[in-house]
């Protein structure tokens, strides 16, 4: 149900006797009394000559509406006679409708990826879990399984997309985030924010996407994880994209949050665990909602305390709202307020020689459990020149 109480849902139909038919459609309702059929079994394929819904149940899934009461859905087709029977690889795909002015194709199981190197197609246009996600500006987001060219029978990454129409009525899609490709070895997208938290200070790739979802403003947020196994949650614009949260940086929680429990009563800084997108409340399309137009996110992670492990459940669990912002490297090191200054190479260096101090932090880098090592020197160095890299 959208914001104007238009209902969208899938129904499978009956004849005058109540007898199924093996048929479904695609409806709007509002105000229990006036039914809009927007796609049925059987019926033509929009801008896919020769081909129609296929006629039958399980025809239709992945359904939302948007506020103008425009829905999206993912199809099954089949073809006409004589033409070739269709497979998984190019029978599925997705449609939108807005504000009765017809239907149309989005994309396809099976279609190029244009200007794609090496050459791509959509293997799976429903991938990832929940609906196709449609906003009233008339754009969708959704992951997509891709195959290459030298087997387009096998998907070997994925990716998430954007569509939207142009001035002049044209689908133009764009890739938001693209993973690594397991079987080509091709690199994915970095993964932005990940240099202030990686071992080594150089930026993690996207290798794998779960959640999608879009606002009114036609931003996007979606959680990954990267190769390094590491899970966050981003959002953006094709070519533009910032972490909201990403596993093992450190967040302040204020001492006196009530209702949480395992929170000490004077740590304030902890270490974030596990991230889950948190889907509570309700949006325009109908379904739990986890991101507004105002660009805040709604995600629940395990936190720990600072110098935990962010690998493992366990501590406390805490629900956050957040916006997309540049993350860097933390080396406010004698937690002065300032980051990156000489002060905070001093006392690294002091810590080092003379043992801690009270403000500062822990010189194990790394993190791999021992202070104040060449590797740990490497690194706090590296990630005082590198600064915001990939964020």
């Amino acid at each position: 149900m959208n914001e104007t109480d238009v209902v969208a849902y899938i129904a499978e139909l009956s004849d005058n006797d109540w007898h199924v038919t093996n048929q479904e459609a695609v409806y709007t309702v509002s105000g229990g009394i006036s039914f809009t059929k927007k796609a049925e079994s059987g019926q033509s394929a929009p801008d896919l000559p020769g081909l129609k819904f296929a006629s039958d149940t399980f025809v239709f899934s992945r359904l939302s509406i948007n506020d103008l009461g425009g829905v999206a859905f993912l199809a099954r087709l089949v073809s006409t006679p004589p033409a070739p029977a269709l497979t998984p690889e190019n029978g599925f795909a997705v449609f939108v409708e807005n504000g009765g002015s017809g239907l149309r194709l989005v994309v396809r199981n099976g279609d190029p990826i244009a200007g794609s190197n090496p050459d791509y197609y959509f293997f799976n246009v429903g991938d990832g879990t929940g609906p196709t996600r449609y906003n009233s500006s008339g754009s969708t987001a959704f992951i997509s399984t891709l195959a290459p060219s030298a087997d387009p029978t096998t998907p070997t990454r994925q990716s998430v997309w954007r569509s939207r129409f142009s001035s002049q009525g044209n689908v133009i899609l764009e890739e938001v985030a693209r993973g690594y490709d397991v079987r080509l070895d091709d690199a994915g997208d970095s993964a932005p924010g990940t240099s202030a938290l990686s071992a080594n200070g150089e930026c993690e790739e996207f290798e794998t996407f779960s959640r999608v979802t879009i606002n009114d403003s036609g931003e996007v947020a979606f959680f990954a994880t990267t190769r390094a196994n590491r899970s966050g949650i981003w959002v953006g614009t094709p070519g533009s994209l910032l972490p909201v949260v990403i596993q093992g940086q450190n967040v302040e929680i204020p001492t006196n949050v009530g209702g949480i429990t395992g929170l000490s009563a004077t740590e304030s800084r902890y270490k974030v665990g596990i991230v889950t997108l948190e889907e509570s409340g309700g949006s325009e399309d109908g379904y739990n909602m986890s991101f507004n137009d105002l660009g805040e996110v709604i995600f629940r992670a395990d936190v720990a305390p600072s110098n935990g492990n962010s690998n493992t459940r366990g501590f406390t669990e805490a629900l956050f709202v957040g916006v997309g912002a540049a993350l860097c490297p933390d080396t406010d090191f004698d937690n002065d307020g300032d980051a990156g200054t000489d002060f905070d190479a001093e006392a690294f260096f002091s810590v080092i020689t003379n043992g801690p101090c009270s403000t500062c932090d822990s010189t194990d880098v790394n993190g791999d459990g021992d202070e104040g090592t060449d590797e740990d020197i490497e690194l706090f160095f590296m990630r005082l020149s590198a600064g915001c890299a990939c964020s």
